[in-house]
């Protein structure tokens, strides 16, 4: 005993020892965790972001990992809640991919091709996509699949599904966000594994790493354990929203925590196994798969219609550190992209929690610009029923009028029905989808008001032409006028 007490006594003097001789310089506390919660805060609301996590690191050590608001049920967020990280699952993807590259297994200048014969398209030029082309999304296949042939159940049928697609560029000419893409990356590591795409990310990566409360699902609704619904936006207001059913393996299936999150960014920072990734094959991955931005700033974004995540990597004031800071939030702006390349209160926390690890003062958040267009959305909602009001008895005098007259003044009233069925197409860029579902998954305000805008020309255009096919009757002046066509020019009746 008294030998074991000895030891313990030596290794507690060693550690004390230790912490004294390191200087305090050398281990910045960080920014101050009230100054923190105070940027946070200001970013949380009913019409700003319901819930956040937050997850800053300096190398291996956590600075603060917190979370702040609440739930789909109202429960506090935490740094244990789950969260979909959408696209950020990709760097998943690509780091599982590049562990077979090392090996020589699926070389990433490789043509797909070559290692998956199942892969194949309407277009011929998809014989010259390679395994780096799919991963920096230069590929030239489509953001997803266009839902003809059904929700994938798989990524073998994710990518027989494929067969009649079009190339929308050459491969390597542009970067275009393809989901598709990375379902064929995953389904690469299946056919070169000979294992199922999740089980071999929980064995070289998750688990490798320490990411045990990390989860990979194929579709949006498999049950995650903790996971609850996220929220949408809705004339202006976050409501909570069950995710759509959607495919996802490989693109956007990882649910993760901010604690996990956080030891992503450490391993991300150069602080991991180096069995899993290190070195120049680590740097390779982060140029493959994140936004370098100004001063060497890495920046991985993921959406999906009810959760947002971006995280940042940062070197510090010397080389050999590296800071990170990531924002989880259970809900989605509809105006941030597909690809969260538009504004974005999350991508506007973290820049602020950026600047003040950088040590600079955070500018005070601005009125959210989905918040903004919302409200104009409603405006233009209730100004077409105002109209529309008005218009309707007005149609009597718009049936007395000179034929090419009538025809101009009905052009602004069918003008919203046609805005309506492009609608859908123009918002693409925004919902991350062409049809009116991802409208109404990605922004469902602009498709209700679009509706009743549509909807109140409708009813003025119903009015006046139902008076041009009626009787007579119905289109003479009401009684005690008199028609301008009944009188001589000058003026006297006829």
């Amino acid at each position: 005993m008294t030998t074991v007490r000895a030891l313990a006594v030596t290794v507690a003097v060693m550690c004390l020892g230790a912490g004294s001789a390191a200087p305090a310089a050398a281990q910045p506390a960080g920014p101050d965790a009230a100054a923190i919660a105070a940027v946070v805060q200001a970013h949380v609301g009913a019409t700003r972001l319901p819930g956040v996590a937050v997850a800053m690191i300096k190398d291996d050590r956590v600075l603060h990992l917190a979370g702040y608001g609440h739930d789909s049920r109202g429960e506090r967020v935490t740094e244990k809640t789950p969260m979909w990280l959408g696209g950020v699952s990709e760097s998943f993807t690509a780091m599982v991919l590049s562990q077979l590259a090392g090996p020589g297994f699926v070389p990433l200048d490789d043509p797909v091709v070559a290692h998956l014969p199942e892969f194949t398209t309407a277009d011929p030029r998809s014989a010259q996509i390679t395994v780096r082309q799919l991963l920096n999304h230069t590929s030239g296949l489509p953001a997803t699949h266009d839902g003809s042939e059904g929700r994938p159940r798989s990524l073998q049928e994710a990518v027989a599904g494929l067969r009649g697609v079009t190339l929308a560029s050459v491969p390597g000419e542009r970067r275009v966000r393809s989901e598709v893409g990375y379902q064929v990356a995953a389904r690469l590591v299946e056919v070169a594994t000979r294992r199922p795409f999740d089980t071999v990310l929980w064995d070289r990566v998750l688990f490798q790493v320490g990411m045990a409360a990390t989860t990979a699902v194929a579709g949006t609704r498999d049950l995650v354990p903790g996971l609850v619904d996220g929220h949408d936006r809705f004339l202006g207001v976050s409501r909570p929203q069950a995710e759509p059913d959607r495919f996802v393996d490989g693109s956007g299936g990882i649910v993760s925590p901010a604690e996990d999150v956080a030891t992503w960014l450490q391993f991300n920072a150069g602080w991991g196994l180096r069995t899993v990734m290190a070195g120049d094959g680590l740097r390779e991955v982060q140029r493959i798969g994140w936004e370098e931005r100004t001063g060497g700033e890495l920046v991985l974004r993921g959406r999906t219609a009810t959760a947002s995540a971006t995280l940042v990597l940062m070197p510090g004031p010397t080389p050999e550190e590296r800071y990170g800071v990531a924002v989880l939030a259970n809900s989605r702006e509809p105006l941030d992209g597909g690809d969260g390349t538009g504004p974005s209160d999350v991508d506007d926390l973290a820049d602020e929690l950026v600047a003040l690890v950088r040590g600079t003062t955070p500018p005070a958040p601005a009125l959210p610009l989905a918040f903004l267009a919302e409200l104009l959305l409603v405006a233009a909602a209730v100004g077409a029923m105002v109209v529309a009001a008005v218009a309707v008895p007005r149609s009597r005098r718009w049936a007395l009028r000179r034929p090419g007259s009538r025809a101009l003044r009905l052009v602004p009233y069918a003008l919203p029905l046609l805005l309506l069925a492009a609608l859908p197409r123009a918002a693409g860029p925004l919902v991350g989808g062409v049809t009116f579902r991802d409208l109404a998954e990605g922004w469902p305000t602009a498709l209700v008001a679009a509706e009743v805008v549509a909807a109140a020309g409708a009813v003025v255009l119903a009015s006046r032409l139902s008076l041009r096919a009626g009787p007579r009757a119905l289109r003479q002046p009401p009684y005690g006028t008199v028609s301008t066509s009944r009188l001589w020019p000058s003026g006297e009746s006829k």
